[in-house]
């Protein structure tokens, strides 16, 4: 089995997403083809690759979209909304086909 440089993920950025997108606006179809791109070439690289690079490079994928879409949806929210990655995720483990487990965490008396 080879080892992979866990560098060689180092696109699975937000700031990948929005050069890839050629946009500061996201959209939902931008998400998803960005995912279905870079999810792709995960699996195709599971059988010859580090597991644990690649476990590492899907989370690291993941956290790309989630801050992406948290300073979207959430940028009048500063300081009021902590957006936690918890279980398989939480930890950069995160197989394919997982689910992406998030706890939002909301200031007490936040409207």
């Amino acid at each position: 089995m080879a080892t992979e440089n866990p560098r060689t993920f180092e696109a699975f950025t937000k700031e990948s997403l929005k050069t890839e997108t050629h946009s500061e606006i996201i959209s939902l179809g931008d998400y998803k083809n960005f995912i279905a791109e870079k999810s792709a070439h995960l699996d195709s690289l599971f059988s010859s690759n580090n597991i644990v690079n690649l476990l590492l490079a899907r989370s690291e994928l993941n956290d790309a979209i989630v801050i992406s879409a948290s300073e979207k949806f959430f940028s009048d929210k500063s300081g009021e909304i902590n957006v936690i990655a918890v279980g398989g995720y939480g930890r950069q483990e995160l197989h394919p086909y997982s689910d992406t487990d998030l706890l939002l965490l909301l200031k007490q008396n936040s409207p």
